[in-house]
């Protein structure tokens, strides 16, 4: 698969349809639950990212549309209970938030793709009774446009993110402090150097900070790193025997790995991968397009028992999209398959999570019946 941007990709998940054969995934029954169906009106519409479950217990998500059709930001209780925290309004206060909140102290910060003062997006913080702050809004010269990926929050309390456009024309890294005053600390340059970085950062055992652009180096993305200060280091340039379009946050296991997934690529479905800090890289599983599914967009999570848990956006039986699990060794098992009206369509970018009552949560883009979106709970396995 190639997709020429990957936010207008975003848009068309439902034509991201699996057909090829290949490997065939071991399916294993496990009990998937709608807890709340989108409308698209007031209570929003396509939640592309993922939920956090903050320090009161509740769940706090984004809507990407919906509302007055610039997205939401809402609170939820565990039993699908939502309450609508936030309407955004475009220029005013940002538009499309594409990405998942992050909790800092008793108030939450995140991004919108769109609006804002710029147009270019915004960075916000929003209270837990719903008191919304716009704390930058990028102008697409010099800090950049179109931040897609959330915040991370350095150990000294600095906030990290991405663009995917602006700067030099293919996006940035900045830093956000205290006050709300943006750096950028690299702005990408095409080919070599990387371009579009739909990913956000992680910040690895060692300090630095490591992520992925979807496009530049051979044409098919880039793994980088770069430390506080902006010294910025391409270390693996991926091809499309093992990926094509990294687009997702990465995680670093126990085993100091970072472990990831690419849209496409490996037998033309995309993969899981392990990468280690000085870029060598490892295809763990490369998706068929059938019933393991096909185009992973999402982040992994790490489970309980050690494997990473993931959802595919398209492929699977139903050709909606799968959740699966995979262990160190590469043995991936699906755990379900969405079957669009029923239970979803499309999980979103972000991912799983693993909440308190050992039971995962997510989101789709689609699907449920308003094709607006769902939020699903998934068993998880013995802690």
């Amino acid at each position: 698969m190639s997709v020429n941007r990957l936010g207008v990709g975003l848009c068309v998940l439902g034509m991201l349809l699996a057909g090829a054969a290949g490997q065939v995934a071991v399916a294993q029954a496990r009990h998937l639950v709608d807890i709340r169906n989108f409308t698209g009106g007031a209570d929003g519409g396509t939640p592309a990212a993922g939920l956090i479950q903050a320090s009161n217990g509740a769940f706090y998500g984004t809507t990407a549309h919906g509302g007055i059709g610039f997205g939401t930001l809402f609170k939820m209780d565990a039993s699908g209970r939502l309450t609508t925290l936030h309407v955004f309004h475009g220029q005013s206060d940002g538009a499309n938030p594409y990405a998942g909140l992050i909790q800092v102290g008793g108030a939450f910060y995140g991004t919108t793709q769109g609006g804002g003062a710029g147009g270019s997006g915004t960075i916000f913080r929003i209270d837990a009774n719903g008191r919304l702050t716009t704390l930058h809004a990028f102008r697409d010269q010099p800090d950049g446009a179109d931040p897609y990926a959330g915040l991370t929050e350095a150990r000294d309390g600095t906030l990290y993110g991405t663009t995917v456009d602006g700067g030099l024309g293919f996006g940035t890294v900045y830093k956000m402090d205290a006050s709300g005053r943006v750096t950028v600390l690299h702005a990408f340059k095409g080919g070599a150097d990387g371009d579009q970085p739909y990913a956000g950062l992680i910040q690895a055992r060692d300090g630095l900070f490591y992520g992925t652009t979807a496009y530049g180096g051979e044409g098919y993305g880039t793994f980088f790193r770069i430390d506080a200060s902006g010294r910025f280091t391409t270390l693996h340039t991926f091809s499309a025997a093992d990926g094509m379009q990294p687009s997702s946050n990465l995680v670093q296991a126990a085993n100091g790995l970072f472990y990831g997934t690419t849209v496409g690529g490996g037998s033309g479905f995309g993969v899981v991968f392990t990468i280690d800090t000085s870029g060598t890289l490892t295809k763990l599983h490369a998706f068929s397009g059938a019933s393991d599914g096909a185009n992973p967009f999402a982040r992994l999570m790490p489970g309980a028992d050690g494997a990473f848990y993931g959802t595919t956006n398209a492929g699977g039986a139903g050709g909606f999209g799968t959740v699966f699990r995979i262990d160190g060794r590469g043995t991936l098992t699906t755990l379900h398959a969405f079957q669009g009206t029923a239970d979803g369509a499309y999980p979103s970018t972000s991912g799983l999570i693993r909440a308190s009552d050992g039971s995962f949560y997510g989101t789709t883009l689609g699907g449920g019946t308003s094709w607006a979106g769902v939020i699903f709970r998934l068993a998880g396995p013995p802690a």
